[in-house]
């Protein structure tokens, strides 16, 4: 059997990486569904959904089947052309994208530490732990400073090493 026979209805998703039920509960009564989804390149993917119940306070509800734990959810996700639901793949709040960035990592992590390392008390352990975190962030900026200057460099065609062996002797 291949995939086109196993499929009873076909549907279009109106959202971008998203199948919500309301937009295909009409297809319902079918076991399974082929969604076409939007994904967040722009490109178009097709996905087979089936739909699952679940005891809703007085009765049972239909309700699209999650990919990889097979649980009932309202909304699907893409992710890596798997329909899933919100406890699979779980939306980063934006405090865990800024904590996730090559910024923040970087430096600014270290930065942080310190600037609060400093308002919060005046003991001599302290005093060591903002030294130590000084001389991490002064040795990070000065990696960043250097593999900079070494692009800036290599653009300007001048002679020397290149930036990867200028950054790894930092």
């Amino acid at each position: 059997m291949n995939r086109r026979e196993a499929v009873e209805a076909v549907a279009i998703s109106p959202h971008v990486a998203e199948i919500q039920l309301r937009d295909v509960v009409m297809y319902a009564a079918s076991s399974s569904l082929d969604v076409a989804v939007v994904n967040g390149a722009g490109s178009i993917e097709h996905v087979i959904v089936t739909f699952t119940e679940k005891w809703n306070a007085r009765c049972w509800r239909k309700m699209l089947q999650c990919q990889r734990c097979s649980g009932p959810a309202q909304t699907l996700r893409l992710v890596r052309g798997q329909a899933l639901c919100s406890v699979c793949s779980p939306r980063l709040t934006g405090h865990q994208r800024f904590k996730n960035t090559k910024a923040w990592r970087d430096g600014e992590m270290y930065s942080d530490a310190l600037l609060r390392l400093v308002l919060k008390s005046r003991t001599q352990t302290t005093r060591r732990q903002q030294r130590r975190l000084a001389d991490r962030l002064k040795s990070r900026i000065l990696a960043r400073a250097d593999c900079a200057l070494a692009a800036a460099l290599i653009a300007i065609d001048a002679t020397g090493p290149d930036a990867a062996t200028i950054c790894q002797m930092r």
